[in-house]
């Protein structure tokens, strides 16, 4: 299909003036481009992510899966935009970061405050449409999973528990908003603050499934400081793992090159070495992953298009490339725990990968 579309891209091209088709084959190749990295990520949550979705149709909690850099949590926010709730797992959350608790108000009246995952619920419940995205699922320790697994499943709303949810919300409609049987999320709070005289009890939030979209991403490998997904979650959950590709590489360098070359006097090196410069950054992100696949029990990171997009920015010129890698090494390497530092192998091969990648790039002129 990409050769389809390069040779149909040639063909409109050469139809053009000569002095228009450099610029507008930069034009063309860049939103084909821009489309083609968001496509493996957004169009999995076109499918199963969007507004009104019902259980019939393929909802689900999903996870999208990869290795860092890739663009994961860019693409959750791209998608649901200021409908999205995000909660940000790591090793040392508790229940209270997902649920809420009760808090002392500033009168020190102790009241109930909702977590990120409680008032994505109450939201659906209310009739707004969220995305609620826990971003690295598989830092949350297995204790704190244990607290929303039943919330993962959902099920027919009882009918009595309909009757009082519809009665709660704050916006009347004609008729019941949520509807005979229709398929909920249920997520049940231990203890809430109902009074001032300290009496509590249980709360059930029922969130229509049409108005919760319920996103998971992490890094995976042993390279992370990960949980093991405990089994019942993972069987609540459809999972997507998501690879780098050459093609995804190649698309990124030339979305940032042109960017360069856009704000650069016409005939600059962005322009006039674009494609060198992609050869070179394809040789050094093959070269890392060959050195990835060589490290033993190593936390030697592989370039993504993160890190390969933050050193375009970072350049001054095409011909610094190559010292503005060797400057960040410290993207890939591990951390020496005896020494500090990175770690010397790692450093080495960051800057043996880039000095053969790039040894065709000649540096920049001096200018006064």
């Amino acid at each position: 299909l990409l050769d389809i579309i390069k040779e149909r891209i040639e063909a409109i091209i050469e139809d053009e003036p000569v002095s228009r088709r450099k610029a507008l084959k930069r034009r063309v190749v860049k939103t084909l481009a821009g489309k083609a990295v968001k496509s493996e990520i957004e169009l999995i949550l076109e499918k199963h992510c969007y507004e009104g979705q019902t259980y019939e149709e393929g909802a689900n909690p999903i996870a999208l899966i990869s290795e860092h850099g890739l663009g994961k949590t860019f693409g959750i926010r791209k998608h649901f935009g200021a409908d999205l709730v995000e909660v940000q797992c790591h090793a040392g959350m508790d229940a209270i970061d997902l649920l809420g608790g009760v808090c002392p108000d500033e009168k020190g009246v102790f009241r109930p405050v909702d977590g990120d995952v409680t008032a994505a619920f109450r939201g659906a419940q209310e009739g707004k449409n969220i995305g609620l995205s826990m971003d690295e699922l598989f830092r949350m320790p297995q204790k704190v999973q244990n607290t929303i697994l039943s919330a993962l499943s959902c099920m027919p709303i009882p009918e009595m528990e309909r009757i009082e949810a519809n009665k709660k919300r704050t916006v009347k409609d004609a008729e019941d908003y949520i509807q005979k049987d229709e398929m909920v999320y249920p997520l049940r709070i231990p203890l809430i603050v109902t009074d001032g005289g300290g009496r509590t009890k249980k709360e059930s939030i029922w969130a229509p499934v049409r108005n919760l979209r319920i996103v998971m991403s992490s890094n995976e490998g042993g390279d992370y400081a990960v949980e093991e997904l405990d089994p019942a979650m993972a069987s609540r959950i459809t999972r997507f793992t998501l690879e780098i590709s050459e093609a995804q590489i190649e698309l990124v360098t030339g979305i940032f090159i042109d960017q360069r070359a856009e704000i650069e006097p016409a005939g600059s090196r962005w322009e006039t070495d674009r494609d060198k410069v992609i050869e070179a950054t394809m040789k050094f992100w093959k070269a890392m992953r060959t050195v990835k696949k060589k490290q033993v029990a190593s936390a030697f990171m592989g370039a993504s298009p993160r890190e390969l997009s933050a050193v375009f920015r970072k350049a001054e010129g095409v011909g610094s490339i190559k010292a503005t890698i060797i400057e960040c090494h410290e993207y890939w390497c591990a951390r020496d725990g005896i020494k500090g530092g990175p770690i010397d192998s790692h450093r080495k091969a960051v800057e043996e990968c880039a000095m053969d990648a790039f040894k065709g790039i000649k540096a920049d002129r001096a200018t006064k």
